[in-house]
């Protein structure tokens, strides 16, 4: 566990680096995932990583515990906007920029999702 007070002060540098702000629950919440260690930036990669609270099972046995996210280029945003309805351009993008499937994606529980979700913010 890391200390809110180190939490937020890693999310203000994150928020710094990417030139955007954050506030209200949103804040919150990242600041808790962050401090529970299950959300990570490696400045080296330009990753996130998030830590599911529930993996995702796969039909050969497997699970995936843990989502990469890069920041979306251009080519990715054109293509997730062809999708009208916001939640299923969100979950296009997502899966885009995680390189997972989208139908491995729609297995996530909604608290996993909306850690995702708030994760795109860094990049708007």
């Amino acid at each position: 566990m890391i200390s809110q007070e180190k939490a937020y002060q890693l999310l203000d540098e994150w928020l710094k680096a990417f030139d955007t702000e954050m506030v209200g629950p949103d804040r919150e919440k990242i600041a808790r995932a962050i401090g529970s260690e299950r959300l990570t930036y490696d400045p080296g990669s330009q990753l996130f990583t998030i830590i599911l609270n529930v993996p995702i099972q796969l039909e050969n046995g497997e699970e995936i515990i843990h989502l990469d996210i890069a920041e979306p280029t251009v080519d990715q945003l054109k293509n997730a906007s062809r999708v009208k309805d916001e939640f299923m351009m969100s979950l296009k993008l997502l899966s885009q920029i995680s390189k997972q499937p989208e139908a491995i994606l729609s297995r996530m529980k909604m608290r996993d999702m909306t850690l995702a979700s708030l994760v795109l913010g860094f990049f708007s």
